[in-house]
């Protein structure tokens, strides 16, 4: 019995206090402004300067911003504002970081690549070419999109390389 009063007294005080939303919609908006749009506009940047660290650094950033900092948005008082919110902010940020996600791995596929080769582990280097040639297949029409083409270009010159340091490999001298 004395639960259950205990119980009323706290479910009374808590329904007479006023419900103050954690964040007010005009911060939220402020957020939105302030950190995720200049982190897609960034991307869109590098991507038309063909910039891939500027754009993988970007990336990650606006990746941490959408697991981390886009749970303001969830905090703000009223349906209709949250959905307001997740659809000019987190929205059009989710499309983005989805667009770039495959090319973006196959860009530090690429980079890896590149290293195996500075430390002349050819047949790695080759193993991990296999792989992204299947991803790049994934990317679809890369004719009209310059970053994908430029991923392309890379890739293909990486298979240069590595054809080139294969056939090399052949000759070079035995050292007993």
């Amino acid at each position: 019995k004395d639960k259950v009063d205990n119980t009323k007294k706290k479910g009374d005080n808590i329904q007479n206090k006023p419900i103050v939303p954690l964040v007010t919609f005009t911060e939220a908006d402020a957020y939105g402004k302030d950190t995720i749009l200049p982190l897609i506009a960034g991307l869109e940047t590098a991507k038309a300067n063909l910039d891939w660290e500027t754009l993988a650094k970007n990336y990650h950033l606006l990746s941490n911003e959408l697991k981390k900092g886009t749970k303001v948005f969830y905090k703000v008082d009223g349906k209709a504002n949250r959905n307001k919110l997740i659809a000019t902010y987190k929205a059009p940020a989710q499309e983005k970081r989805a667009e770039l996600a495959l090319p973006l791995s196959i860009y530090m596929g690429v980079e890896n690549i590149e290293a195996e080769l500075e430390t002349e582990n050819i047949g790695e280097a080759a193993l991990k070419l296999r792989k992204l040639k299947m991803l790049i297949e994934k990317l679809g029409n890369t004719e009209n999109n310059a970053l994908l083409t430029d991923l392309v270009a890379k890739v293909n010159t990486l298979e240069s390389k590595i054809n080139t340091k294969n056939s090399m490999s052949y000759y070079k001298p035995v050292s007993l």
